[in-house]
């Protein structure tokens, strides 16, 4: 089903394609708990169950597709954050100009936050995964997989500490759900 949810691209047949993977998400990352659950989930990937390795390469996707757009979105909050910093200069626009760019900006912070919760319930869910090694055989059993894992993990990484990390430093990041140490630290684990 998760798998499915991510074809459908006709927004008369999934509504919200990402807040019904978040959904789906929570709901599997509780079943995985259940020890029968996860020892059917251990034999999947132990016997190279095509549907578990076509769930972890969707999974990887949707985790980039995630973390891109949340992180994107954080830059534009960067961005029109410090437009406002500059008393003087936001002053000198016109009221109307200055209303239309605060609700921009809180459409952004709206967007950046439930793109980084989804990115999240995904990177939480490859971490449960990963952290047993029957199941991350899974993530590998595939070239393709494998590298596009790999490429995830290096690119956030690079974003995370790298220069364009300044981009990404928000007002109160907490009420975006932003703790960059955090997804630093997860985005580590999975190495």
């Amino acid at each position: 089903l998760y798998v499915e949810l991510g074809l459908h691209t006709d927004s008369s047949k999934v509504q919200d394609k990402n807040g019904q993977r978040a959904n789906l998400m929570r709901t599997m990352r509780e079943v995985w708990e259940q020890p029968r659950v996860w020892a059917v989930v251990q034999r999947m990937a132990a016997e190279g169950d095509a549907t578990l390795g076509d769930f972890a390469e969707t999974l990887v996707k949707e985790a980039i597709f995630l973390l891109n757009d949340a992180l994107g979105r954080l830059t534009d909050v960067h961005t029109r954050q410090e437009e406002m910093t500059d008393a003087e200069a936001w002053a000198k626009q016109p009221a109307r100009e200055r209303l239309k760019r605060e609700a921009f900006l809180d459409s952004l912070k709206r967007t950046a936050s439930g793109f980084l919760h989804l990115a999240k319930a995904s990177l939480a869910a490859l971490l449960r995964l990963t952290a047993d090694l029957t199941v991350c055989a899974a993530f590998a059993q595939t070239p393709s997989r494998a590298s596009k894992l790999a490429a995830m993990l290096t690119e956030f990484l690079r974003r995370l500490c790298g220069p364009e990390a300044q981009a990404l430093k928000v007002a109160n990041p907490q009420k975006l759900g932003w703790d960059p140490k955090a997804m630093l630290s997860n985005t580590g684990r999975l190495l």
